[in-house]
């Protein structure tokens, strides 16, 4: 059966449903995508945005509802499926095989052989073709090197240069720039256009205005599980498209008063901290009430710093907590010690997607609340209810697997957690990768309430409007080193802070 439109689609989606348990993610969508065109999603997390791209590429199957591919209706039982028509996927959680190097995580399942034994040169040859697509955006990137042993940009990489070994005729990217820099954003764009210049079709979701203004034809906005509409991108407005996304107006990244609540008591002092290869010489310290932001491009060693103070690496310096000295040995002793982290890549670090929020937000506190090996669990339930609530944390019930969650909601459990634990320093790392605007300014806002009630902050983040307008005093960091401190104040600019991470 042949779609009834009047324009020519290469893909089409037509009154889409999808169930989860306790969650209508989809209800009756619809969207269309043309050959050659680059077509954005976006809407708040929870807003089905995923979900249809999934089941577009075969992750997910819908309930109920059509799909055309080339005006065929076509069914995406999984994802082979897709593929076979040329749909591919690139996910927001990183799916590498970790024991795997760059060229064998690239063609997984694909290896050039012959009779059953692999050829390694062949194999290294592709690899070599496929990355020089990319360019400079992957120097330094070896074929050899583990996946384990990558970064989260450099994974992010990898797993789009996988799809793009493919022969697709429809590219699905969710968040393909969450942990990108500037850089290699920008030698993803170039690769972008040049593939819809070739006539490959893109759907591209994300998060990021700017980067939606700049590379989309069309955006098509979903809202709670439903269609609002679809518009050329020449024809809305950022504020146009933020209202329908969200259905009320935001003033987002208002500067916040500061330090009224900053007190001259100091939590957390570094001092001579170093690690092989990854950072020397750090000192700084973090006071009562304070927001204190990090500020680097990706490899400055801003991120290892935080893993360090931690526990999860070991470095020399000293380290004061509360004006007593402690080795930062393991992540236990920093939680005895009232540290938090919630860290950069929070679905295999932060937390359990298997699991549900109950276990997840009590994770730090199981040995406190229970006896003889067995959890109180009215305990556990009554603490995870409270920052439920506290944290607007949206779940049909407390005991809902937290894989299921949107990115936002994620993340409140994250914080959730460490709240639980009475963590009275808390290490943001990249507090808002991958969240949307309206869940982006509930973070801000916690974390200043935080703040103002006497917890002290880390926050880490590529992103520079929430460094200068959040933070009260701003570390910038380079090449392993903090290169700059800087009093926050309405004369910083982004641009006084850039200057400082990037070579002169």
């Amino acid at each position: 059966m042949l779609s009834d439109n009047n324009e020519k689609y290469i893909l089409e989606a037509k009154n889409i449903t999808k169930h989860f348990p306790g969650v209508l993610a989809l209800d009756n969508v619809n969207f269309n995508l043309k050959p050659g065109e680059i077509h954005a999603l976006v809407g708040e997390n929870g807003a089905g945005k995923s979900t249809l791209i999934k089941i577009l590429c075969g992750v997910y199957t819908k309930d109920s509802g059509d799909i055309y591919f080339n005006g065929h209706n076509v069914k995406i039982n999984d994802v082979a499926s897709a593929r076979r028509l040329g749909i591919a996927f690139v996910p927001q959680e990183i799916e590498l095989m970790d024991g795997l190097n760059v060229a064998e995580n690239i063609y997984i399942g694909r290896y050039p052989s012959k009779f059953g034994f692999i050829k390694w040169r062949e194999l290294k040859k592709q690899t070599d073709d496929i990355k020089k697509l990319f360019g400079g955006a992957i120097e330094g990137l070896d074929n050899s090197m583990l996946a384990e042993d990558l970064s989260v940009a450099n994974k992010q990489i990898i797993e789009i240069l996988r799809v793009l070994a493919l022969d697709m005729k429809v590219l699905c990217l969710d968040e393909p720039t969450s942990s990108l820099t500037a850089d290699e954003t920008d030698r993803l764009f170039k690769l972008l256009k040049e593939l819809k210049n070739k006539g490959i079709s893109i759907i591209y979701v994300s998060h990021r205005m700017e980067e939606i203004f700049q590379i989309a034809d069309r955006v098509t906005i979903f809202k709670d599980g439903k269609f609002v509409k679809t518009s050329n991108i020449s024809d809305i407005t950022v504020s146009e498209v933020i209202n329908s996304m969200i259905g009320r107006e935001l003033n987002l990244l208002v500067k916040m008063d500061r330090t009224k609540n900053i007190s001259d008591e100091i939590v957390l002092e570094v001092n001579n901290f170093n690690l092989k290869g990854k950072f020397s010489n750090i000192s700084f310290n973090l006071r009562k009430g304070e927001i204190l932001g990090w500020f680097g491009l990706i490899g400055s060693g801003r991120s290892e710093v935080a893993e360090a103070i931690f526990g999860i690496e070991k470095a020399s310096g000293t380290v004061k907590v509360f004006g007593k000295e402690f080795e930062a040995n393991s992540p236990k002793i920093s939680i005895n010690e009232k540290i938090g982290l919630a860290p950069e890549d929070r679905h295999t670090q932060g937390l359990v997607l298997t699991l549900d929020i109950n276990n997840n937000i009590n994770l730090p506190v199981f040995d406190k609340i229970s006896k003889f090996g067995l959890v109180n669990n009215a305990v556990a339930k009554k603490q995870t209810i409270k920052f439920v609530n506290e944290l607007n944390i949206k779940t049909p019930s407390i005991y809902t697997i937290v894989d299921s969650l949107s990115g936002g909601n994620k993340q409140k459990v994250s914080i959730g957690k460490w709240l639980n634990a009475n963590a009275q320093i808390l290490i943001f790392d990249e507090p808002t990768k991958g969240i949307d605007v309206g869940s982006k300014n509930e973070i801000y806002k916690l974390i200043r309430t935080l703040a103002d009630a006497g917890k002290s902050i880390i926050f880490i983040s590529s992103e520079l409007p929430e460094i200068v307008n959040l933070c009260d005093r701003i570390l910038v960091f380079r090449e392993g080193k903090i290169q700059k401190e800087l009093i926050n104040s309405e004369k910083i600019t982004e641009h006084d802070v850039f200057k400082y991470a990037i070579k002169s």
